[in-house]
C-alpha cells in the first residue's frame, strides 16, 4: 500500500513541484536559474529544471533527484513519509488511499468554465501596468483565491488555458503585483492561452505576407499581447519555456501547413539563456522559427516599450526574415545583395552564430551614455591620485539610473551596480550630495553599492557579481545597465597588473561579467608611473577595452579635464572640462558640516595649461609631466630632490627613472635652478 499511496502521490504532483516546495517551506531558484541548494546550502551549485513536471533537479554536491525526493532530503525522512507531507497540502490525498478506492478525477474543464462564469469583464491592474487597456476576466469584488500561500485578491487575471480542440485544461491566476500560479490541477503540458489575430495589423511595407497562415508561440501572455500589437498574428502563450516544445508539437500537429513562430524571451542574466535554448529547440522539431528581442530587450513586450510601437514593428519583421530562409525572396526589399543564414537548416552543426557577409553593418550602436559608454562594453576611466575620476563615475552612475542626460547626450536608463572597492564613506557621500543637488533632493534607487572589492579573476566572486545583478533586477524591474569597479587595483587582489597573465584572467571575469549580465563593466584606475604613457599595468588591459578616458585634475580648482584615449567603434568625443561644486552633505554632531564635491555635467573648452600656469608659457613641449612637477614645486617652493619625489608620489607618479631628465627640461627652459640636490624655482610665480 505505502509504494501504491508514493506513485500516486508522484502522479498527483507533477506540474505541482514549485507550488508543493514553496507551501513545505523548501526555496529553490525561480525559471530555472542556478541558487542555493536547499539540501547541502551550498551556493550557486542547484538547479530545478522540473522535467515533465517531475520536479526535477540536480545539486553539483547532492547529485540529482525529482521533486519527492527533494521533500525527502531537505526534511530527513523516507519517501513514504515525504509523500505524506506532499498529501497533506490542500487538494492532495491526506491518507493512503485503499487499492479499490481510486482518487476521483478532478472536473478541470468544469471547474475552470465554473470560475469564468463567475468572473467579471473588467482591466487588470497588472496589464495596465505594462501599458495595455486590455479589458479580460477578473475577479470580480469579495472573491479571493489562495493557492500556494499565495492570496488572489478581485482583480485577479484568470487566463483559461485549452488545447488545440478547444477544451479548457485548467487556467493561470496573475495579481495585479503579477504573482502568477496555475489553477490547482491544471494541466498545462501543450495547453496555451490563445488570443485570436487582429486584421487591421499588416507587416511593415517591403515585407511580404506568407502564402499560409502565421502562428505565433510565446513564453508570457504580456509578450502574446505585444506580439499580437506588433504582427496581428494568431498567438498562443505557453506561460512556460518548458512547455515551447509541447505546445509547438500540438501547434503543428493540428496545423500542418502554418507557419510557427517562436516569439522567445532572450533571458541573457542566466548562463543557459533557457527561453532561448527551450525555443530553438522546439523551432528545430517543428521546422519553426524564432525571433529574439532586439537590444537590451529580454522579451518582446520590453522591446515594444522600450523602442515604440514602430521600431519594435519593423525589428520583429526583420529578425523574422533572417531566421527562416524560406522567404530570401524578400531580400531584394530589404538589403540587396545580402542573404541571411538559416539558423535552424539540418545542414548546420555548429552553435556559432554564422551570418553571411556583411550582415548586420546596419545594427545601431547601442550605448549608455551615447558617445561615451557603448553599451555591454568593457571600458575605463584612469587618471591620478586627486583628479576627481570616483567624482566622474558616481556621475556617470547617478545619470544612467535616473534617466538623466549627461552632458546633453542621451541616457539609456538603468539600474547600476557600483563596487566601491577601497570601502569607507566617500562614494555614499558623492552620491548624496549628487542627490541633493542635480536630483530634487530625492534619492537615486536604481543606483546599487558593494561597499568591498569583487575579484573579476575569481570565479566564485564573478558569481556573485552576476547573482547580485540578478537580485537588482528583481528589486528594481529595470535591467542592470552598469557595473563599475571602483578601482582596478583593489579589485586585482594580490596578482601583478603587469603580468599579462594575470591581467587576462581579469579582463576574463568582466567579460564573463558582461555577458552574463548584458550589462556595461567600467572599471576606475590609475594612471602609471610615467602620466603621458597612460594606464598603469599590462597593455593587455587597454587592448581589451571597447572605450578608454583618461581625467586629469585642471589646474589646482576643483575641475576636470576628460580625454577620450580609445572608442574601438565609433568617434571619440572632444575633450573637455567639466566643474566641481563643494556640496554639504550633512552636519555631524558637533556641527560641524560634512562636504562633498558634486559634478556638473555642464561641459567647457579646457584651459590651455599655460593659461592656469603662465610660468610655463614659454616651455616648449610641455607634458603632462612636467605640469605635475611644477604643481608640485609651486606647493613646496625651493625644496630638495627628495621632498619633491615625496610630494609626486601621492599622485602615482613614479620619481623614479625620467625624474632627472624632466628636472633638467625645467632647468634648460629657465624655470627652476638645480644645485646638487637642491632645487630652486628661478622665474616669479603669480601665486
Amino acid at each position: 500500500m505505502t509504494s501504491t499511496f508514493v506513485s500516486d502521490i508522484t502522479r498527483q504532483a507533477r506540474h505541482r513541484w514549485p507550488a508543493i516546495l514553496s507551501s513545505l517551506s523548501i526555496p529553490v531558484p525561480a525559471h530555472h536559474r542556478h541558487g542555493p541548494c536547499p539540501v547541502c546550502g551550498g551556493l550557486d551549485r542547484f538547479r530545478m529544471d522540473d522535467r515533465e513536471g517531475r520536479g526535477t533537479w540536480y545539486c553539483n554536491r547532492c547529485g540529482a533527484g525529482d521533486g519527492l525526493d527533494l521533500v525527502a532530503r531537505v526534511h530527513r525522512c523516507s519517501l513514504a513519509e515525504a509523500a505524506r507531507r506532499v498529501a497533506s497540502l490542500e487538494g492532495a490525498t491526506s491518507t493512503p488511499p485503499a487499492r479499490e478506492k481510486a482518487r476521483p478525477t478532478v472536473n478541470i474543464t468544469a471547474r475552470v468554465s465554473s470560475l469564468l462564469a463567475c468572473c467579471v469583464t473588467g482591466e487588470s491592474p497588472y496589464l495596465k501596468a505594462k501599458g495595455y487597456d486590455l479589458a479580460g476576466p477578473v475577479l470580480p469584488a469579495g472573491q479571493t483565491i489562495t493557492v500556494a500561500g499565495d492570496i488572489f485578491p478581485p482583480g485577479s487575471l484568470v487566463l483559461p488555458l485549452q488545447d488545440t480542440t478547444g477544451q479548457l485544461t485548467g487556467a493561470q491566476l496573475v495579481s495585479p503585483l503579477g504573482t502568477k500560479h496555475l489553477l490547482p490541477s491544471s494541466h498545462l503540458k501543450g495547453a496555451f492561452v490563445a488570443l485570436p489575430p487582429d486584421a487591421t495589423v499588416c507587416p511593415p511595407a517591403g515585407f511580404t505576407a506568407p502564402a499560409t497562415e502565421d502562428i505565433a508561440i510565446t513564453e508570457g501572455y504580456a509578450t502574446a499581447l505585444a506580439v499580437r500589437a506588433m504582427t496581428g498574428m494568431r498567438i498562443c502563450a505557453a506561460l512556460s519555456a518548458n512547455n515551447l516544445l509541447n505546445v509547438a508539437g500540438a501547434l503543428r500537429e493540428a496545423y500542418p501547413q502554418a507557419r510557427l513562430i517562436l516569439a522567445a524571451d532572450n533571458d541573457r542574466t542566466h548562463p543557459d539563456n533557457p527561453g532561448k535554448l527551450q525555443a530553438v529547440r522546439a523551432a528545430r522539431a517543428v521546422n519553426g522559427v524564432v525571433v529574439l528581442p532586439l537590444g537590451e530587450a529580454t522579451d518582446h513586450d520590453d522591446a515594444l516599450r522600450l523602442y515604440g510601437p514602430e521600431q519594435a514593428h519593423r525589428d520583429f519583421y526583420r529578425q523574422l526574415f533572417i531566421s527562416h530562409s524560406d522567404f530570401h525572396q524578400e531580400s531584394a526589399t530589404m538589403k540587396p545583395g545580402i542573404t541571411s543564414v538559416d539558423r535552424h537548416s539540418p545542414e548546420l552543426t555548429t552553435s556559432l552564430p554564422l551570418r553571411r557577409g556583411s550582415e548586420g553593418y546596419d545594427t545601431p550602436q547601442n550605448y549608455l551614455i551615447k558617445g561615451h559608454i557603448p553599451g555591454n562594453s568593457l571600458s575605463s576611466i584612469y587618471g591620478p591620485g586627486g583628479s576627481f575620476k570616483s567624482f566622474l563615475a558616481v556621475s556617470w552612475a547617478c545619470h544612467i539610473a535616473t534617466g538623466k542626460p549627461w552632458a546633453q547626450q542621451r541616457v539609456n536608463q538603468g539600474a547600476v551596480i557600483y563596487v566601491a572597492g577601497e570601502g569607507g564613506i566617500g562614494v555614499p557621500r558623492r552620491i548624496r550630495a549628487w542627490e541633493q543637488t542635480l536630483n530634487g533632493n530625492s534619492p537615486v534607487d536604481g543606483l546599487f553599492r558593494v561597499d568591498c572589492a569583487v575579484f573579476p579573476a575569481s570565479p566564485e566572486s564573478v558569481n556573485q557579481v552576476i547573482q547580485a545583478a540578478a537580485d537588482v533586477n528583481r528589486l528594481t524591474t529595470m535591467p542592470v545597465r552598469l557595473i563599475i569597479l571602483d578601482t582596478l587595483a583593489r579589485c586585482f587582489g594580490g596578482s601583478d597588473e603587469n603580468a599579462a597573465r594575470d591581467m587576462g584572467a581579469f579582463i576574463q571575469g568582466c567579460d564573463a561579467i558582461r555577458t552574463a549580465t548584458q550589462a556595461s563593466v567600467l572599471i576606475v584606475h590609475h594612471s602609471g608611473k610615467d602620466q603621458d604613457r597612460g594606464a598603469r599595468g599590462s597593455s593587455a588591459f587597454q587592448a581589451a577595452l571597447d572605450a578608454e578616458f583618461n581625467v586629469r585634475r585642471e589646474g589646482e580648482g576643483h575641475a576636470l579635464v576628460l580625454s577620450c584615449t580609445k572608442m574601438k567603434d565609433a568617434e571619440p568625443p572632444e575633450p573637455a572640462a567639466y566643474d566641481l561644486s563643494p556640496v554639504t552633505v550633512y552636519v555631524d554632531e558637533d556641527g560641524e558640516p560634512v562636504d562633498s564635491l558634486v559634478l556638473h555635467d555642464q561641459s567647457r573648452a579646457a584651459q590651455d595649461p599655460t593659461a592656469v600656469y603662465p610660468e610655463l608659457a614659454g616651455v616648449s613641449h610641455l607634458t603632462g609631466n612636467h605640469i605635475a612637477v611644477w604643481q608640485a614645486l609651486l606647493d613646496l617652493g625651493d625644496c630638495t630632490r627628495s621632498q619633491l619625489r615625496q610630494a609626486l608620489r601621492p599622485k602615482g607618479i613614479s620619481a623614479d627613472k625620467k625624474f632627472s631628465r624632466w628636472l633638467l627640461k625645467l632647468e634648460k627652459e629657465g624655470v627652476i635652478t638645480l644645485d646638487g640636490e637642491n632645487i630652486y624655482l628661478t622665474i616669479p610665480t603669480k601665486r
